[in-house]
């Protein structure tokens, strides 16, 4: 393989390695499986609260994504999750945070409480017990692959770079071999 085939296959492995690296929108759910219920704006700010419901298919419970986006880099973030109950039925978006309308009670967020808490520590119910944030193994898995990535693009680089020097410079004692 050439080198700089090497060199693309390498900034291929990179990218896609970067990309299983980055933060996920959700802390709890799939956002594959996600659909828009629902959004609205905070009034006199850029951020955008989104309502997500999740269907991971017959054998799994509906569950619940409220998100916050703030139009800043890492872009959306989950801040209310609940899989299977509570069943959140709507959001509603004011000055000073959000209400999270569900079947069983109502929760006012405030925007402070939102920046500093909860895109960190986003709450979370399941089937209607509180839930601590935790690393997920599919999460572990996803890390782990991306960082094989990563070092796969580095080992490919580094015999692309060697090759290509080796091509340049073929007289040099370096690059002849002796048997």
């Amino acid at each position: 393989m050439s080198a700089l085939a090497q060199c693309i296959l390498a900034l291929v492995l990179a990218i896609w390695g970067v990309k299983l690296l980055l933060p996920d929108r959700n802390v709890w759910g799939n956002p594959q499986f996600e659909t828009l219920m629902m959004q609205c704006q905070i009034p006199s700010t850029e951020a955008i609260i989104r309502l997500y419901q999740g269907n991971g298919g017959a054998t799994v419970a509906y569950w619940y994504s409220v998100t916050f986006d703030h139009g800043k880099f890492p872009g959306e973030k989950q801040i209310f999750h609940a899989y299977a109950y509570p069943s959140i039925q709507s959001i509603d978006c004011h000055t000073d945070g959000i209400t999270v309308f569900t079947d069983e009670q109502d929760f006012n967020l405030t925007l402070e409480q939102i920046k500093n808490q909860l895109i960190k520590q986003p709450i979370g119910f399941y089937k209607g017990e509180l839930q601590q944030k935790s690393i997920q193994p599919l999460r572990i898995l996803t890390l782990s692959s991306g960082v094989l990535l990563e070092s796969i693009s580095v080992w490919i680089l580094s015999r692309s770079f060697k090759q290509f020097r080796a091509s340049r410079h073929p007289g040099h004692p370096r690059n002849s071999r002796t048997s």
